[in-house]
């Protein structure tokens, strides 16, 4: 089975615990568990240890400043995860906070629905408790009127006896007019009565309609906030994770790079180190000065070259902490838009329910004032029939004393021919009023 060597954990493991695209990499290949667990910073076997001594002695390899380029990685690797932890953080109180105010506003509006629904059912029973005591008043009303009017219809039957056939016929005759003339106002009044209850119908229908519809509206508006605000909330996280993943990967192909410059320095340098070596084994001193000069030399560009790597390094750090400002910077921003506009929407919608109850308020007052002009009209018109019916007895008591004195002449012998008074006609006008009230109030 083929097997190699991790550049990273220095463990000699088969094909198998390569991927492909690390096996394919040869002498810089990582193994699965260096590549997953991100591990930059292995325990070095013997050989490296033994090679790296040997390095160090000819005066090749830095080791501080490998160390510090070692611990300066795993530092930059911890405050990366630090800084994500803290992100994740601050995601998840955010959200907490966001889901307390939408159950805080579902309990409010349960709540403001409760009281409402509480208070128009007390009053519809009040209501009806009024519309009880006021058809019970009006029977009794009507009770009474039916026995004064039995009373007037006795007295009007022994007063129409005594009177001529043509009499009776003529005053039929006017009752029946009178009649059909009552039952048509009645008819008139029910009809626009009925007319005023389907108008009155209609005017709650068309507001309980308009309520439902604001209701529903209300409703759709609170979904599309919390739709946008839900999509908001996925659009940043997405956001977040696609910056995390971002900054993964660079940071993986940094430590790549960096990994396969070192190694390739460390050839370089075994290298130049043999051939300084054959060198100074054929060569005379001077020569081997030279060399040594020229390799100081070099160590200093090297030494220049990691000095510029390392101010290009700094200068993508604070160009990473600008644009994180930045980003804050506008989040603070979107944040206050939303709280702008949420108190503003709040405000329409304590405008909207002002302006309802301001409504809901004349409407009670209207039916108020309408109930009181009912009353009105109903007391007017009791102390009207009950003046008629006063009246009616008098003219009743007036004419049954006119038909005594017409009986005395009669048996006297003297005969007295009938004449169509005033009072009579008086009489027979009364008589037909009240045929027409009793059919009325049938």
């Amino acid at each position: 089975m083929a097997t190699r060597t991790c550049s990273s954990c220095q463990k000699n493991l088969p094909k198998s615990e390569y991927s492909k695209n690390q096996w394919a990499k040869k002498d810089v290949s990582k193994c699965k568990g260096c590549v997953d667990g991100g591990n930059t910073n292995p325990e070095p076997t013997s050989a490296p240890v033994a090679k790296k001594e040997e390095l160090v002695s000819i005066g090749v390899v830095n080791v501080a400043g490998d160390d510090a380029a070692a611990a300066a990685a795993s530092e930059a690797k911890r405050l990366e995860e630090e800084k994500a932890a803290a992100e994740q953080k601050r995601i998840d109180e955010e959200k907490a906070v966001a889901a307390e105010e939408a159950k805080r506003l579902v309990e409010e509006a349960a709540e403001k629905k409760r009281i409402e629904l509480e208070k128009a059912a007390a009053e519809e029973a009040k209501r009806l408790v009024e519309e009880a005591a006021e058809k019970k008043r009006i029977e009794e009303e009507n009770a009474a009127a039916e026995a004064k009017t039995e009373e007037a219809k006795r007295l009007a039957e022994e007063a129409a006896e005594k009177k001529r056939i043509e009499l009776e016929k003529a005053a039929a005759e006017e009752a029946k007019r009178l009649v059909e003339e009552a039952a048509e106002k009645k008819r008139i009044e029910l009809e626009k009565a009925a007319t005023e209850a389907e108008e009155a119908k209609r005017l709650a229908e068309e507001a309980a309609e308009k309520k439902r519809i604001e209701e529903e509206n209300a409703a759709a508006e609170a979904k599309a906030e919390e739709a946008k605000r839900l999509a908001e909330e996925a659009a940043e996280k997405k956001r977040i994770e696609l910056e995390k993943a971002a900054a993964e990967e660079a940071k993986r192909l940094l430590e790549e790079a960096a990994e396969r410059k070192r190694i390739e320095e460390e050839k370089a340098a075994v290298e130049e180190a043999k051939r300084l070596a054959d060198e100074a084994a054929e060569k005379k001193r001077v020569e081997v000065e030279r060399a040594a000069a020229e390799e100081v030399l070099r160590m200093k560009q090297e030494a220049a070259a990691a000095s510029e790597a390392k101010r290009l390094k700094e200068e993508e750090k604070t160009a990473s902490e600008a644009a994180q400002k930045r980003m804050a910077e506008a989040k603070e921003k979107a944040k206050s838009k939303r709280l702008e506009k949420e108190e503003a929407e709040a405000k329409a919608a304590l405008e909207a329910e002002k302006k309802c109850v301001e409504e809901r308020a004349a409407a009670e007052e209207a039916a108020k004032l309408k109930e009181e002009e009912e009353a009105k009209r109903l007391v007017t018109e009791q102390a009207s029939r009950e003046e008629a019916m006063h009246r009616k007895e008098t003219e009743l008591e007036a004419m049954m004393n006119e038909g005594g004195e017409s009986n005395t002449n009669d048996e006297s012998g003297t005969r007295t021919e009938p004449k169509l008074t005033t009072t009579v006609e008086k009489e027979a006008e009364s008589n037909a009023v009240k045929q027409a009230e009793c059919c009325t109030i049938s």
